[in-house]
């Protein structure tokens, strides 16, 4: 046997692995020495199983957060791999984790399966790294505060001291990985040392990757929120167990002290971890007066716990094996050469029986669909027996769930029916399918379109944070006009790049009112030959703000005007309207007809049409009275903005301004020549917003998000 040899067989005894087990030993016989057994044995008498039954849950939950936050941090590069078979690597390489040694690691498994049969392993293995560093950091950074919050209860600065030395060097390490100074100085190393260390062009190779999420910051940040929820859970989990053994620890107590134990437990300076966490926990909860019996029984079963929260792992590894793992995701029959599949989801598409403006665009919409080049299996979470068979009567079925507000259920559902379909992309539509739906396309590896309608001034704030926290998993966004694409990027926390504006459509009439029609609805309404009218198309709400019309009206009264309002539509705010027009002594002035469905009549009934809107995101109504060549008077409200041109077709006032509002309809009613040119050009200049056009750039953004080329 030659020199080198048997020089590269001697194993120095201040090795890693012999000072691993020395530290190990050490620890356990301290234990043993000063554990008092009968006790910890009499803890297991009093288990009460359904604390550690939730406990259970809270470190499944724990995977679930680990497995999306992985995700996150492999859709920045780039790398798409349904949420369903990350998960399946995450126990898999939990459940090892429990067994091998800590130089192999369940990391090192989730390395090895997306390492294989991949041409971008670097980056791939960089996401596993900046998985744990972000896990690192957060725990860290709870621990830190555990350990200053020890030291201003209890004065002790043990626990303090103990952190300082690991979470400086964690801090310098994130300095160098992220840091452009540390940047050069880590790669001139790996220069240096690449010929000398075994793997070191991939070394190199694996950080620039890393480097690469100094372009990632918001997927970054991302992650490192998930973290601070996948280490709340493992306190949780831990103070559920203490609940099990009777163990009288505070919620607070634990959220300071657990995690630096779990941090210190997790320092590479055990076998596993053995020793390390259970003294961890019974030096620093002996702080809040927990007795070391009761302490180490504690750690005991939250790592029995944990072991058995990940079997779900040795079922996989039994089903799948370790090398089955790095595949890429499941194959799907390729797109190019077949029409792409859309599930197009919303959550409701009117009220009762009738349908909204988002569900009108519905109708016209799937109507016009090319088979040829998309099949569109649409889905209501909340359908109306009503409005389904109205839209069969026009050759459409629909696919109800039948769930109520946020039903968790809808997750599963909505996953089925993509898995059942084979969907290639996912269209949502309406706060609970933006949110529910995003996180089953994530789960299933579909690209999710969001489709916005309004500007979102009155979002819930619960709405808010779930955006913040989806917004990554959204391949593009489709907004009905800019006023709602600068909403998605400030209330929706969208990106810029990843919205499209694609406007609603208008069909166009082919049936015009006759004369014997138009003498019947005024007879019908009470209207004598020739008495003016002002219309609104509305929904009786805040943000469409009827009440300023109703003082417009009111101003109009008072200068001998002595025409009719009709208001058509509906809403919850009709009483409180109803009960401001008799107020104002306005009964014999206007009439609520409720919801109609031949709208075209009522339009061709009005001399001037007001829309009188605090916010709007698009106006449907609005364009479908300018399509009708109706002159209008209007607020400045959103995208109306963006339909009406102050002078060219049609009127615009400030929001809000009623003398300003009524001085235009004044204006449109003097004068008739006025009134007719202004709605000629209403009409010429939405011909643009025909359904065509719309289903046109619908199936561009689709063909866009699944990189094809644009179909014709």
């Amino acid at each position: 046997m030659s020199e080198a040899v048997e020089k590269k067989k001697r194993v120095p005894w201040t090795s890693g692995g012999w000072l691993r087990i020395a530290v190990t030993l050490a620890l356990v016989g301290w234990l043993a020495y000063s554990i008092d057994w009968t006790r910890t044995g009499e803890l297991v008498q009093r288990l009460e199983w359904r604390w550690a039954v939730l406990a259970c849950g809270c470190y499944m939950l724990n995977r679930w957060l680990t497995t999306l936050k992985w995700w996150i941090l492999l859709h920045a590069k780039g790398l798409r791999y349904p949420v369903r078979q990350l998960m399946r690597v995450v126990f898999v390489s939990n459940f090892l984790g429990h067994f091998l040694p800590s130089s192999v690691g369940g990391d090192n498994i989730r390395m090895i399966a997306l390492a294989k049969k991949n041409a971008r392993a670097p980056e791939a293995v960089s996401t596993v790294v900046m998985e744990r560093i972000t896990g690192a950091f957060t725990l860290a950074l709870l621990a830190v505060g555990g350990a200053l919050w020890s030291h201003s209860r209890w004065n002790e600065s043990t626990v303090l001291a103990a952190l300082v030395l690991p979470i400086s060097g964690l801090l310098v390490v994130l300095a160098l990985l992220l840091s452009k100074t540390g940047h050069r100085m880590v790669n001139q190393l790996l220069q240096r040392a690449a010929g000398r260390l075994p793997g070191g062009p991939f070394l190199m190779k694996l950080h620039a990757a890393i480097q690469s999420y100094r372009g990632h910051r918001a997927a970054v940040a991302l992650a490192l929120f998930i973290s601070g929820l996948i280490q709340v859970s493992r306190v949780l989990a831990v103070w559920l167990l203490a609940r099990a053994l009777g163990i009288t620890l505070f919620f607070g107590e634990a959220l300071v002290l657990v995690p630096a134990a779990l941090f210190v437990g997790a320092l590479p300076i055990s076998i596993a971890g053995w020793g390390v966490r259970e003294s961890a926990f019974v030096v620093l909860l002996s702080l809040v007066g927990v007795p070391k019996h009761e302490a180490f029984g504690l750690s005991v079963l939250s790592r029995l716990t944990a072991m058995v929260s990940n079997l779900p792992g040795a079922l996989f590894l039994i089903t799948h094996g370790i090398l089955g793992l790095g595949e890429e995701p499941d194959a799907k029959e390729p797109v190019a050469g077949r029409p792409i599949r859309v599930l197009r989801v919303i959550d409701k598409l009117g009220y009762a029986d009738r349908l909204y403006g988002p569900g009108r665009q519905w109708l016209i919409s799937l109507k016009a669909f090319d088979p040829n080049r998309c099949t569109v299996i649409p889905v209501v979470l909340r359908l109306n027996p009503g409005i389904a068979e109205h839209f069969a009567e026009n050759g459409i079925d629909l696919i109800g769930l039948g769930l109520s507000r946020f039903d968790p259920r809808t997750i599963f559902e909505l996953s089925r029916l993509m898995r059942e379909n084979r969907v290639d992309v996912v269209h949502l539509s309406g706060y609970e399918c933006t949110t529910l739906g995003r996180i089953a396309a994530a789960v299933m590896g579909v690209p999710a379109i969001t489709h916005h309608h309004d500007t979102e001034d009155g979002l819930p704030w619960y709405i808010g944070w779930m955006d913040r926290f989806l917004a990554p998993l959204t391949a593009r966004c489709i907004a009905v006009s800019e006023a709602v694409a600068e909403a998605c990027i400030k209330r929706r926390h969208l990106r810029r790049s990843r919205i499209v504006v694609v406007p609603n459509a208008v069909e166009p009439s082919t049936e015009i009112p006759s004369a014997e029609d138009m003498q019947e609805l005024r007879s019908q309404l009470g209207l004598s030959p020739g008495r003016p009218v002002v219309g609104s198309v509305t929904r009786f709400r805040v943000e469409k703000d009827v009440p300023t019309t109703l003082r417009a009206l009111a101003r109009l009264c008072t200068q001998g005007w002595v025409g009719m309002l009709l208001l058509l539509g509906d809403g919850p705010d009709r009483a409180e309207l109803e009960r401001k027009i008799h107020q104002m002594g306005l009964q014999n002035r206007v009439q609520l007809t409720g919801y109609v469905d031949n709208v075209r009549l009522y339009l061709e009934l009005m001399d001037v049409v007001v829309f009188s809107s605090q916010t709007e995101g698009f106006c449907n109504a609005l364009l479908e009275a300018m399509a009708a060549g109706r002159p209008v008077a209007v607020t400045a409200a959103g995208g109306i903005r963006e339909l009406v041109v102050n002078g060219e077709n049609g009127l615009m006032v400030p929001v809000g301004d009623d003398a300003a509002l009524a001085q235009a309809v004044w204006k449109l009613l003097s004068d008739r020549h006025l009134a007719a040119e202004l709605g000629q050009q209403a009409a010429q200049s939405v011909q643009r917003f025909q359904v065509p056009a719309m289903v046109e750039q619908l199936q561009a953004v689709y063909a866009a998000v699944l990189h094809l080329e644009n179909r014709t």
